[in-house]
């Protein structure tokens, strides 16, 4: 399997975090189950299928890790918009969707078409048409919680490495309402989504360090590697060694930045 990132322009930094892209190779067989690991964030989804069918889901922002099923010719392409920031597709605010997202059946029509027009050409990786889309985004915008987006900004600045009291503090609020205004604008707790963001940098940080989990460990911001172990076993259900020999079978190719 190929795994892409491409970046957004600057135009739209302040709403999507990044385009993505998937697929099985030749080499690979017909089907198998793919493990995502999990970014706190809402993403728009399109399945372009070996049939040129194409199908759309919205994924909820979940600390979990998602499995689903790929096959062979079909690509898998998204927008995984900013956490906190003010898009939001009709019917999918983030405390709703949380850990469960919303397919295709309970989406508008409207909706639906416009996923599907708006990302097809990624599936080329072209993210042009993707960017221009996302920057006339053409339903109702919610109004951005400021305080909130900049907690959430500085989470995935920092991969996760944030005091919680001490961003509320910086921000002006109590620890309480952060955590109520930041539910509401993002789908998870600030405490959640920092353990989320940290565990997303060490499933990048094992790619490049193999199966060396000590060194992860610590750049990842973890007490030890018991603590990465069991947060690796929360979200996937599995040890952090098996996650990584899993993750480094995928090639893997990010977005600058």
């Amino acid at each position: 399997m190929i795994y892409e990132e491409y970046a957004p322009s600057a135009a739209i930094r302040r709403d999507v975090e990044a385009f993505w892209r998937f697929r099985l190779e030749d080499h690979e067989p017909e089907r198998l189950r793919h493990v995502i690991p999990p970014d706190g964030a809402i993403n728009l989804c399109l399945d372009r299928h070996a049939d040129g069918a194409l199908t759309v889901a919205i994924a909820g922002p979940s600390d979990t890790a998602h499995v689903v099923d790929v096959t062979r010719g079909t690509v898998s392409v998204g927008a995984r918009l900013r956490p906190g920031g003010g898009l939001r597709a009709p019917g999918a605010a983030p405390p709703a969707i949380a850990g469960r997202g919303l397919p295709e059946a309970l989406m508008e029509p409207g909706l639906v078409r416009w996923i599907k027009t708006a990302l097809v050409g990624l599936v080329e990786g072209e993210a042009t048409a993707a960017d221009a889309a996302l920057a006339a985004w053409p339903f109702e915008r919610a109004a951005e919680d400021r305080a909130v987006a900049a907690v959430a900004d500085r989470i995935m600045a920092e991969h996760g490495r944030v005091r919680i009291d001490e961003a509320a503090a910086e921000a002006g609020l109590s620890e309480r309402s952060l955590r109520r205004r930041f539910g509401v604008a993002v789908g998870l707790s600030p405490k959640t989504f920092a353990r989320v963001r940290r565990l997303r940098r060490a499933c990048v940080l094992s790619l490049e360090a193999g199966a060396r989990l000590a060194p992860v460990s610590a750049e990842a911001g973890y007490a030890d590697q018991a603590h990465l172990s069991r947060e690796a076993l929360e979200s996937f259900g599995a040890p952090p060694a098996a996650v990584a020999a899993y993750l480094r079978q995928i090639r893997h190719a990010f977005a600058a930045g």
